[in-house]
């Protein structure tokens, strides 16, 4: 039971006991007033303030109960609807190999930058071109609407009510910018890290293994064709080499055929088809060089197909079927090839030792050093300038083709080094797994804080109304604020 009172004027009180309260002449002060000046802290007051909640509550326990539940269904239900954030990882070893390519290639010499591993892998896991192909290949168009958070299926909803669907490369526009939020790339000392932090464990988990599989399909490709385009513009330059060689041996023999010796109706002829030969091998190199560069682009176009789509989507069969079509030679180059093959037949006929029916290896400077040393071997003092000058060409085009030759070889000596090498210079430390557990809301956490926050609402829900009400309730209210001595208290019923 709790007793009120008012300032001693003569006014009856409103509390149980009802009659004229005042202050009787003679009383001793009270213990408020008599409390030490000195302290500096009253424990006392500071423990009746703290136990005023708590005694609140026992005089309000409906109000303290109800407001404690609502909390707690409402902290139940935001633990349970809070969206969820999985994270998972992956970790690359990338580092330099330097040993394999030394011992390969001797006189390559290279920037030591240029042969980091992990340089602008950041750009290449998060370029556009990349995260559309992450997109189609693990099918987030159709996967995204169902694992959203909750508030924004919703909002999604409510925003198709007004403007309808939205079309496929506008989706695709939206989920770019999701995934550049999400996810991450962070380029170490000799390590990549991908990551993302999505609200589903089995689709980030595909989609961070699909970026881990496409970094390293990427880094292997880059590496590879651009020394593979190196040897495709060697090549050519080899075939023009050995053109060049054809014909500086076409008129070295026809400047020494017009010296002044007596020149025979069997050496014109195989002057004449030694320049027949030499035009065809001419188209046939052109024929070559041409299919060698559109089978390099359609292969880049074929790969960058498979990164965006899968292997049955008609465009990549339909590449297939260009690349396998130009395997074979064209109609024109078959041609070509059959009147050469006639040429180098009649020229063996003739005896001429040059050349031979079958088709000489590019690669053999052997060849071409044996036509230079055939004819420089007759060389006399009286020979002509015009065949001394013929001769000097035929043996910078030797020297040239050979130098190119060499090229060549240490060119594809080093793209075998380079396949080899890539397992050693990339390596998957730590694959994808998939999480355990989100790693955002900590349910523990908010159920922990929710109960607590529930607790101190309540307490401060029934202290509200106690000094919203205007009555005194406790004693020490009375011997603080009233300055008056209590005598008594009533124990509440």
């Amino acid at each position: 039971m709790s007793l009120s009172f008012r300032p001693s004027d003569g006014t009856p009180a409103t509390g149980p006991f009802r009659g004229p309260v005042g202050v009787p002449e003679g009383m001793p002060p009270s213990p408020t007033e008599e409390r030490d000046d000195a302290a500096v802290v009253d424990f006392a007051a500071v423990r009746d303030v703290l136990l005023f909640p708590v005694h609140a509550v026992r005089r309000w326990p409906r109000v303290a109960k109800s407001v404690f539940a609502a909390m707690a269904v409402l902290t139940l239900l935001v633990a349970v609807l809070l969206p969820r954030h999985y994270v998972v990882e992956t970790k690359i070893l990338a580092e330099r190999n330097e040993q394999m390519s030394a011992l390969s290639n001797p006189r390559r010499s290279a920037a030591l930058d240029a042969d980091e591993p992990t340089r602008m892998a950041t750009e290449a896991v998060m370029s556009r071109d990349n995260l559309v192909a992450l997109i189609r290949q693990a099918n987030l168009l159709v996967v995204w609407p169902e694992i959203r958070p909750a508030a924004g299926q919703m909002r999604e909803a409510v925003a198709e009510l007004f403007r309808g669907p939205l079309p496929d490369s506008e989706r695709i526009d939206g989920l770019v910018q999701v995934l550049e939020r999400r996810m991450w790339t962070n380029a170490g000392d000799g390590t990549v890290t991908i990551g993302i932090d999505w609200p589903d464990p089995v689709s980030g988990k595909q989609i961070v293994s699909l970026a881990q599989q496409n970094f390293l399909e990427r880094r292997h490709a880059s590496e590879t064709t651009l020394i593979g385009e190196t040897i495709s513009i060697l090549e050519h330059h080899v075939d023009s080499a050995r053109l060049l060689v054809e014909q500086a041996l076409v008129d070295a023999g026809r400047a020494e055929a017009s010296s002044g010796n007596a020149i025979s109706p069997r050496t014109e002829r195989i002057v004449a088809l030694q320049g027949a030969l030499a035009g065809k091998l001419a188209a046939i190199a052109d024929l070559q060089a041409q299919r060698r560069q559109r089978l390099s682009a359609l292969q880049e176009h074929l790969a960058e197909l498979k990164n965006t789509y899968g292997s049955a989507h008609p465009d990549v069969a339909a590449t297939e079927e260009t690349i396998r079509v130009l395997s074979f030679d064209s109609p024109q180059l078959s041609a070509l090839r059959i009147e050469e093959r006639q040429i180098r037949s009649q020229l063996a006929a003739l005896g001429d030792k040059s050349v031979s029916a079958t088709d000489p290896s590019p690669n053999d400077p052997a060849t071409a050093r044996a036509m230079l040393e055939r004819l420089t071997g007759r060389a006399g003092s009286d020979e002509d300038p015009r065949t001394t000058y013929a001769k000097s060409r035929l043996s910078l085009a030797v020297s040239n083709y050979e130098d190119l030759l060499d090229r060549l070889e240490s060119a594809r000596i080093e793209l075998e080094t380079t396949k080899a090498a890539f397992k050693y210079r990339y390596g998957v430390v730590m694959p994808p797994r998939l999480p355990t557990g989100p790693v955002k809301p900590n349910v523990p956490l908010v159920l922990v804080g929710g109960l607590l926050l529930s607790a101190a609402l309540a307490l401060f829900a029934a202290t509200v109304l106690d000094l919203g009400s205007g009555r005194v309730l406790e004693s020490w209210q009375v011997s603080r604020h009233l300055r008056l001595r209590v005598l008594g208290q009533v124990p509440r019923q």
